[in-house]
């Protein structure tokens, strides 16, 4: 069973304990500063994201690559799918940033390692009232 799925589809990967962490932006679409000193903030709403750092060991050489070119490709989104409280959230999102070590070379073969992206929505799960 996989943790997360991208586009529909889920990948031989192994997220590590503490590997996904769940992070939230409440949106102002303007602040201004009233004479008084307060703040006025106009709350459009709250996106969701997610930075996850996977164990691709499990994964085929094939499929390593198919996932990194899948969260590096420059797609204005995709349809994710993570744990969210006791469920899931699905929603689309847009990898905003990503990354992976090269460990080995033999053989004329890579060894890739230690990938990691973030994820934000593209739009509010939450809207304010």
């Amino acid at each position: 069973m996989s943790l997360f799925k991208i586009d529909g589809r889920s990948f031989h990967v192994f997220v590590p304990v503490g590997g996904m962490q769940r992070n939230f932006n409440v949106y102002s679409s303007r602040q201004e500063q009233m004479i008084r000193g307060d703040r006025v903030y106009n709350v459009v709403g709250t996106f969701y994201g997610y930075t996850v750092t996977v164990d691709t060991s499990r994964a085929t050489e094939e499929e390593y690559d198919e996932l990194f070119e899948l969260i590096s490709s420059p797609e204005e989104w995709h349809e994710f799918e993570f744990p969210y409280g006791q469920n899931v959230l699905t929603f689309r999102g847009h990898v905003e940033s990503g990354g992976d070590t090269l460990y080995t070379r033999q053989g004329g073969r890579n060894g890739w390692g230690d990938m990691q992206f973030s994820v934000v929505a593209t739009k509010p799960q939450r809207r304010a009232l």
